[in-house]
């Protein structure tokens, strides 16, 4: 791209049909697909292609702009470095995405994007991202490697020697610690903190979550990963496994490129037959090879699932939560009907346990035989106890440590695979990587674990809690509470409590739910999955607040202590009404809009008064009348307790009527007179 655009453009007197074929091809078919992904302020092609691919985009975006004075790519362009950004971890590293290199060494900065960074941020003025180039090559030596080049000439050309690189770190305003790459991506990246470009510290106390629903793939050096997580404190503790080193061997066509390396979901259909080269590991489909235009690719199955909800606490400058969900059904074959995974990575305010990721997961199968299996990646051996296990990193330097408990499904099994000889399996068969030893800079992984239900079913629930600490501490785990109603299922989680709704559709009518324990507040309560609009909280009879559900986040957060908690969705009816009044056998003798009733019985018994409210939340409290004649009172109080109508019937019997005439009337010619 780049030699021929330039020798296209040398030539261009003499044969400018070989400009107009480059240059045309270029700007046609080139930029528009990634324009559309640069929306998401990503790269497609993972931690070591991406920027290798991005370099060449931009050389091609110089070329043109100092040609022309135009810059062709979209202006999101400039803020695709932002991922290697937030990506990056407190060791130097960067959480993998991806074909990624197995020669990463540990307590060494990563250098893998300093080309890229140094061409975006010349080209657009960026400090930040020029910060990033200079953290990588603070002496400007030239750059000639097989997939790095930097001369000399590049550098006069194109480097801004007026343009000081300034740490991100200095403006959460514009770098706040959570950041969400959109469409066609669809990704969330969670911190508790920044560290300086260039510093490599492995006992850092920052916590990291990659949370990833993948909403589109492009294959070649992409993977199967849509509903995938990473988390890293003070080692990489859940991981993505494998390693690349040969495009076509067996170990990436078979394992590292595939569903089952990563942390998401498996579903077995032992009949489903895998693509070319592949074995059926129950992972995601892989729609075909790579397309060749942009509309064929758009077309042609592609999308993998779609973000339903995305959102992070902007009330200070550590997130209390960050959430997204996503649906995911589309990246699997038709042995699902449905597959959901929703994420919430939440800091602690714990001295033992900095900070929590909570993986909640509903997954209906065609066919209820099809096992399905919740999957965690480690590099260590993990340790399993009942429904609890422990993940530590603490070798090579690292003092990191997880807890993992699993809630639902109530009935489950823990399968524990790797160890030598097993890394890799897949259906007792292990496909290492091809070569020479793998260095512990690799994170290749060793181990995992493989949860599945006890029983089969159509649709299981998972719910997974996942708390870091350090791994010399030894710090018993915080206590987990499952709450689960019909619509809702979450944990408490000591002071916290997160509640995720179990459905694609938010829940839009009022829902109830019990926070066990004794505490009168001082509880972080998360619940997403709500519809947009406002929400009125109760615990027991007392008013919370009000909070607001945003059409992109669908989720509130309050604090609060425990108890049984009742919101009301503002949209929905809360009058204080009845849908039936009756006594004795009478049947419904409600008429809309009246309040008072007057009854003549046969008799002086007192009937018996029965009401039932239009809305099933609101109070409805009846006096009976104590004789004939005498009246019976229903009070209807509205589920936000704001409304309140009171409804009368008047009983009498023919004996106590008065019979006599109060008035009388005549007609004449049509006129009536009294």
């Amino acid at each position: 791209m780049r030699d021929m655009l330039s020798f296209s453009i040398a030539t261009y007197n003499e044969r400018p049909d070989m400009y107009n074929l480059v240059a045309g091809r270029l700007l046609s078919e080139f930029v528009p697909p990634r324009d559309f992904w640069y929306s998401s302020h990503s790269h497609y092609q993972g931690t070591m292609y991406g920027p290798s691919r991005h370099k060449y985009e931009l050389m091609f975006q110089w070329i043109m702009y100092r040609m022309s004075g135009i810059k062709v790519f979209s202006p999101d362009m400039e803020y695709v470095p932002y991922q290697w950004m937030y990506i990056r971890r407190p060791d130097g590293q960067e959480f993998r995405n991806g074909d990624s290199s197995t020669g990463y060494v540990i307590g060494q900065y990563l250098t893998n994007n300093t080309e890229q960074t140094f061409y975006s941020s010349n080209l657009y003025g960026n400090p930040y991202v020029k910060n990033m180039y200079t953290a990588q090559n603070p002496n400007n030596n030239p750059i000639t490697t097989t997939q790095g080049i930097l001369t000399p000439v590049d550098f006069l050309l194109c480097n801004d020697p007026d343009l000081v690189g300034i740490s991100h770190t200095t403006r959460p305003d514009l770098f706040p610690l959570t950041k969400y790459f959109g469409s066609p991506y669809g990704s969330m990246v969670a911190r508790t903190g920044w560290t300086e470009p260039r510093s490599v510290n492995l006992s850092s106390d920052i916590a990291m979550a990659h949370m990833l629903i993948g909403e589109n793939t492009t294959v070649n050096h992409q993977h199967l990963d849509s509903g995938s997580f990473q988390l890293y404190y003070k080692g990489a503790l859940a991981i993505t496994s494998g390693a690349y080193r040969d495009y076509g061997s067996d170990h990436n066509r078979k394992y590292n490129s595939e569903s089952i390396s990563y942390n998401t979901l498996l579903i077995y259909d032992p009949n489903e037959a895998p693509s070319q080269y592949r074995v059926n590991s129950g992972g995601q489909r892989r729609p075909g090879g790579e397309q060749a235009t942009f509309t064929s690719w758009l077309n042609s199955g592609y999308d993998m699932g779609t973000v339903l909800d995305q959102e992070y606490d902007k009330t200070s400058a550590l997130p209390k939560y960050s959430y997204i969900k996503g649906d995911i059904t589309r990246a699997y074959t038709n042995k699902v009907s449905e597959v959901l995974r929703s994420m919430m990575f939440m800091p602690l305010d714990d001295t033992n346990h900095p900070a929590a990721l909570i993986v909640m997961d509903k997954v209906t199968s065609t066919n209820p035989a099809f096992k399905k299996t919740w999957l965690l990646h480690t590099i260590q051996e993990p340790t399993i106890s009942g429904n609890t296990a422990v993940v530590k990193r603490n070798t090579n330097g690292y003092n990191g440590r997880m807890d993992l408990t699993t809630l639902l499904p109530s009935n489950f099994t823990y399968t524990k695979i790797g160890g030598p000889g097993r890394e890799f399996e897949i259906n007792g068969v292990n496909w290492p990587p091809s070569g020479s030893t793998l260095g512990a800079g690799a994170e290749a992984g060793a181990w995992r674990i493989e949860l599945s239900p006890s029983t089969a079913a159509p649709t299981d629930y998972f719910l997974n809690v996942m708390q870091v600490s350090d791994s010399n501490v030894n710090a018993t785990p915080l206590p987990t509470t499952l709450i689960e109603t019909d619509n809702l299922a979450g944990v408490k989680l000591e002071k916290y409590v997160a509640l995720f709704g179990k459905h694609s559709d938010r829940i839009d009518s009022n829902i109830s739910f019990n926070i066990p324990g004794i505490e009168t507040g001082g509880i972080q309560v998360n619940i997403a999955g709500l519809a947009e609009g406002d929400w009125n909280i109760y615990n027991g009879t007392s008013f919370i607040g009000k909070k607001t559900s945003t059409k992109s986040g669908g989720m509130i957060s309050f604090e609060g202590g425990a108890g049984n908690y009742s919101l009301f969705f503002s949209n929905s009816d809360l009058t204080a009404t009845l849908e039936s009044l009756s006594y004795g056998n009478s049947g419904n003798i409600l008429e809309i809009g009246q309040l008072e009733y007057n009854i003549v019985l046969p008799d002086s018994n007192v009937p018996t008064v029965a009401a039932e409210a239009a809305d099933p939340m609101a109070t409805v409290v009846i006096t009976q009348a104590n004789s004939v004649p005498g009246s019976a009172i229903i009070e209807v109080t509205s589920a936000d307790m704001t409304g309140k109508n009171t409804y009368i019937i008047n009983f009498t019997n023919a004996q106590y009527r008065d019979s006599t005439i109060s008035q009388m009337y005549y007609t004449h010619n049509n006129q009536t007179k009294p």
